[in-house]
């Protein structure tokens, strides 16, 4: 029984390898169909965020738009009239008859940021202050007593991170290397989520002829972002207030010290999203924790508490 499980675990965590891999390979040769299909699939994992269940007819936009966005049009034989729930589903799935999977993909993905703005508009500060970025509010970057402070600021977005965040944050940690004044940067966020990761805005509504010049343009930043942790000069240390999905946890790895509240959460959902790695955590995950729990986090989805994380 005990090989056979551990046949059974070797043989998942191949073929969630081969996924990635595959999902690699598409993200390098796909265009426009790429930028939707990332944010459907983030969009995916971030509906089961919601502490609030949706109500029947936000349900029912969801399945049809998943459905026809998964299989197409709909082929089921119509339901009879006393079977109130499938009748249901199938009358908003048949709506959708002509709708590209492409649109399908961006109405689900615009239903479930409108329920999250729903569910956390009301929480968390969205003050203004002092920022070394000017009018970008979605950061708050202050110095004060040798600290550079970089707090995420888009509580009601559950901290997402937009291109420009990314381009902001990368400029704050190049600048402090030449300030003498700067002996030590953190980041931490607003409200009760430290990052929910990649903002879903940044692979929709793009023109399809652009879509190629987007996916470019966004891996340049992503490196960038990555190259100002690696070579930051100066101490760098998280301050993990909540949930984190994504970039906000692979990153961790290259910060010198993380510090973690008792609500904070890591969860990296590379095989659901199909997506890859990114940040180094292929690199470093499997120095700093081991191989085994390193593949649990990034090829099984694993989520961390506070405490497992320490």
């Amino acid at each position: 029984n005990r090989s056979s499980d551990l046949t059974t675990v070797l043989l998942f965590i191949l073929l969630s390898m081969l996924r990635l891999l595959l999902a690699a390979r598409f993200q390098r040769h796909i265009g426009w169909r790429y930028a939707s299909s990332s944010a459907f699939t983030e969009a995916q994992a971030k509906l089961n965020t919601l502490t609030n269940e949706p109500n029947n007819e936000i349900k029912l936009k969801l399945y049809a738009y998943f459905k026809q966005a998964t299989v197409g049009p709909c082929t089921l034989k119509k339901p009879g009239m006393l079977d109130f729930v499938a009748k249901a589903k199938w009358d908003a799935w048949s709506a959708l008859e002509g709708m590209e999977k492409g649109e399908a993909e961006a109405e689900y993905t615009k239903v479930v940021e409108a329920l999250l703005e729903k569910e956390f508009g009301g929480k968390g500060t969205e003050e203004k202050s002092d920022s070394m970025e000017g009018e970008n509010q979605d950061l708050l970057i202050a110095s004060k007593d040798g600290v550079l402070s970089i707090a995420l600021n888009r509580p009601r977005k559950l901290n997402a991170l937009t291109l420009q965040m990314y381009k902001d944050i990368t400029s704050a940690l190049t600048r402090a290397n030449s300030d003498d004044s700067v002996r030590v940067c953190t980041l931490t966020a607003s409200g009760d989520y430290y990052s929910s990761g990649n903002d879903l805005g940044n692979f929709i509504d793009i023109a399809p002829d652009k879509a190629q010049e987007r996916v470019k343009e966004g891996g340049e930043i992503l490196k960038a972002f990555v190259d100002s942790m690696i070579t930051c000069t100066k101490p760098l240390v998280a301050i993990v207030n909540g949930p984190a999905l994504g970039i906000m946890v692979t990153t961790l790895g290259l910060c010198d010290m993380v510090f973690a509240s008792d609500k904070a959460t890591f969860h990296t959902p590379f095989a659901e999203t199909a997506q890859t790695p990114e940040g180094c955590s292929s690199f470093l995950f499997p120095r700093l924790m081991g191989i085994g729990k390193a593949n649990e986090v990034l090829l099984l989805s694993r989520k961390l508490t506070a405490q497992e994380a320490v």
